[in-house]
């Protein structure tokens, strides 16, 4: 498991370390996972951020139900980023909305 900010991303510590979780079929699989945000945001959250959205997915990937893991960690990470970021008036989409496939 690993969940970074771009601090370590920038020190190059990519190496992903693994979950081994329990699938119902008896088999295991590896769950590697890199959650990423950019300087502005890593400044701003706590030094356990990273590692508490981690601990949320696993629980979550555990119980078999991995949607709703990453249902909650883009929830918790909206807030997160809303509490830093509040929307100004005058701001406005910077990306489009459309889904890339590629």
């Amino acid at each position: 498991m690993l969940l970074i900010g771009s601090e370590q991303l920038a020190a190059g510590l990519l190496e992903p370390a693994a979950e081994t979780l329990s699938v119902p079929a008896g088999e295991a699989v590896q769950l590697d996972l890199a959650v990423i945000g950019d300087a502005g945001v890593h400044e701003r959250v706590a030094p356990d951020y990273w590692q508490g959205l981690s601990g949320t997915l696993v629980a979550h990937f555990r119980e078999g139900r991995p949607r709703d893991g990453l249902v909650t960690a883009i929830r918790e990470v909206g807030e997160e980023l809303r509490r830093h970021f509040p929307r100004a008036p005058d701001d406005r989409d910077e990306l489009s909305d459309e889904v890339s496939l590629s």
